[in-house]
């Protein structure tokens, strides 16, 4: 049975909202760099400057759509949406958001290649960015997978035993935890409950 480790929530529909967005913006961006590398002349109609300046001026267009349009379209099939677990079959699942739909792949801890974490602050002094990620590699599979650590649900210990020791087993620790928790909150109440009962 599946259960889930990790799941981002509605960052997933803004994604695929904006991403024709941005693939627009970077076509937009390579039709103005081809424009000024080919269009005509200022005095015809063409862009102003000197031909050293519209040769320049393009060829950063043009990097900056291609960017942007390539970047727009691989995003999505990197970006995980949730990853769920099952430790009776030995398998993990990620699930990605896709472009217009989403997709799973199911894998074995073992073909968890590497976790790599990126801590994705900065401060430039008027404004923070702090959105941690962490890109993981699978064997078989050339794209890195992206898995925001900013998620709505997130069960950290078993995402980073999964990512970082491709394991799926629970901690002793954690095994513990649960049977103290079920001692002595879950029978404690269930008492309660016969008691009350009783006394109706």
């Amino acid at each position: 049975m599946m259960q889930t480790i990790h799941r981002v929530g509605g960052k997933t529909i803004g994604w695929r909202l904006m991403a024709p967005f941005c693939v627009l913006c970077g076509v937009g961006l390579l039709w103005v760099g081809w424009f000024f590398l080919t269009g005509p002349s200022y005095e015809n109609g063409g862009p102003a400057g000197p031909p050293a300046i519209r040769i320049l001026v393009g060829l950063m267009l043009l990097a900056m759509g291609a960017g942007v349009a390539v970047g727009s379209c691989l995003y999505g099939p990197c970006y995980v949406s949730r990853i769920q677990v099952d430790r009776e079959a030995g398998l993990a699942r990620f699930s990605v958001t896709g472009f217009v739909r989403g997709w799973s792949i199911t894998v074995r801890p073992e073909d968890i290649v590497s976790a790599r974490h990126h801590d994705g602050y900065y401060d430039s002094g008027r404004s923070v960015v702090n959105a941690p990620w962490t890109t993981v590699r699978l064997r078989g599979r050339r794209l890195p997978l992206i898995v925001d650590e900013q998620a709505v649900y997130e069960d950290y210990e078993a995402l980073h035993k999964l990512l970082t020791h491709q394991s799926l087993a629970l901690e002793p620790a954690r095994k513990w935890q649960t049977q103290a928790w079920v001692k002595g909150v879950l029978e404690p109440a269930k008492k309660r409950k016969r008691m009350k009962k009783k006394r109706r």
